[in-house]
């Protein structure tokens, strides 16, 4: 697949030399489109895609759009939306023995939701994967047996529901029946016997510390004492059969439990989270995701499952020789992060061998972490705001002049990585 870009004038002659992209020279397929807004930026990326869907019909690009501002000619596209049935379930098990199972998908759920700007606190973490763990399992999905992963497979006796993928809606449910077994069933005052026993020998243990420091407390250490022996027996009398203990270990106390059922809570409420997905017409060659009605951290979410899940569907089917599929994220400085095994971290490493490219649009991308910006095999400035410009310059080893000088809808500098080439070679162009 080969596309012009524009023309570019050597050092040496008189005439002007078209820039083309080749699929077949460059490093990979991934892009880096950089301008600011009315730099053409939009425009410029819908030429890209209209060009090579042109070119080659059978690639296809998958949008995923902020401001839902993106849209062309021909796609397919879903808008989410809290007022619409149909989301993303980021809790399905996938079946790959090396790459999918129960535990990698609690994994990725709580990594993206502690990605939000709100992170989850290691006791909540710790909770929620464990209701994770146990509402997988009642559902006949286990951790340590690969065979349960297939929706087909069930060997539960007596079911109380069928086998299926859990979803938010059914994580808070379970929650809210957990909750109502631990906290409000008939061992709940055995188990907030323990609870308050817990805190108690916290509070005697810091006042003997104390103590044997030589300083001062106000707490009566005796008092404490027999405070402990009454919870525990207490505690003794009230057990049943022996779950008490465990489900405060597993689970917490009440007040990470709560904590952690809000969250989920407000999960459900995002707009982001359902069980059914839409199902993209195959015939058009760009499915769009309109991201606009979710909150930012919402969007966080939206794209770092949508991006996991491509990413595990084209591993599964193996390395392909050429790329098929392009990943086109706009305002990508919004979702971009350092952490190695953040997924777009992962993509620009990996997804070249699974005929995967991507596409990084921004306005600024001086937040972009150097290791992302090294993988782009393509990178296209089409403008840069003065405020960043010697940063800009900076981390694109490039003289400032040379952004300065680009002319807003006529010129840009880009500089395409192909194959044994050993540098990074910066071209003033001219815009086609």
């Amino acid at each position: 697949m080969r596309i012009k870009f524009g023309t570019y004038k050597p050092a040496e002659g008189p005439e002007e030399i078209p820039v083309f992209w080749d699929s077949e020279k460059v490093m990979n397929s991934h892009f880096t489109v950089i301008g600011p807004s009315g730099s053409g930026k939009t425009t410029r990326l819908r030429r890209l895609m209209a060009g090579m869907s042109l070119v080659n019909s059978r690639i296809r690009f998958v949008v995923l759009d902020p401001h839902g501002d993106m849209g062309v000619s021909g796609e397919d596209s879903f808008r989410f939306s809290a007022t619409s049935d149909l989301g993303l379930n980021p809790l399905t098990v996938r079946e790959d023995p090396d790459y999918g199972g129960v535990t990698r998908a609690i994994e990725t759920f709580l990594k993206t939701i502690s990605r939000t700007s709100r992170p989850l606190g290691s006791k909540q973490e710790h909770t929620l994967h464990n209701i994770l763990l146990d509402l997988y399992a009642y559902l006949g999905f286990h951790a340590d047996r690969p065979e349960t992963w297939n929706l087909r497979y069930d060997d539960r006796r007596n079911p109380e529901m069928p086998k299926r993928h859990p979803t938010v809606k059914t994580l808070k449910w379970f929650m809210e029946r957990k909750m109502t077994q631990v906290f409000l069933g008939t061992s709940s005052e055995t188990v907030a016997a323990l609870d308050d026993l817990s805190r108690k020998l916290r509070s005697m243990d810091r006042a003997i510390k104390k103590e044997i420091r030589g300083e001062e407390t106000s707490v009566d250490i005796d008092k404490l004492k027999d405070r402990c022996r009454e919870l525990f027996e207490r505690f003794l009398e009230g057990m049943s059969d022996g779950q008490e203990v465990s489900a405060l270990f597993r689970y917490g106390n009440k007040e990470v439990l709560q904590s952690c059922y809000e969250r989920i809570c407000n999960l459900e409420r995002s707009g982001l989270f359902r069980a059914d997905t839409y199902e993209f017409d195959p015939a058009a060659a760009i499915w769009r995701y309109d991201l606009s009605a979710l909150s930012s951290d919402g969007q966080r979410m939206a794209v770092d499952f949508i991006l996991d899940d491509i990413f595990a569907a084209a591993r599964g089917e193996g390395q392909k020789p050429e790329t098929v599929m392009f990943v086109l994220l706009d305002e990508s400085h919004k979702f971009v992060s350092p952490e190695a095994d953040h997924i777009i971290s992962v993509w620009a490493r990996e997804a070249r061998k699974f005929g995967l490219g991507l596409i990084l649009s921004s306005q600024n991308l001086t937040d972009f972490p150097d290791e992302i910006l090294a993988q782009m095999g393509t990178k296209f400035v089409l403008g840069v705001d003065p405020i960043f410009l010697d940063r800009a310059a900076k981390k694109l080893k490039v003289e400032p002049r040379r952004l300065e000088g680009i002319q807003t809808h006529k010129s840009s500098i880009i500089a395409i990585k192909n194959k044994g080439d050993s540098g990074t070679r910066w071209l003033d162009m001219t815009l086609v």
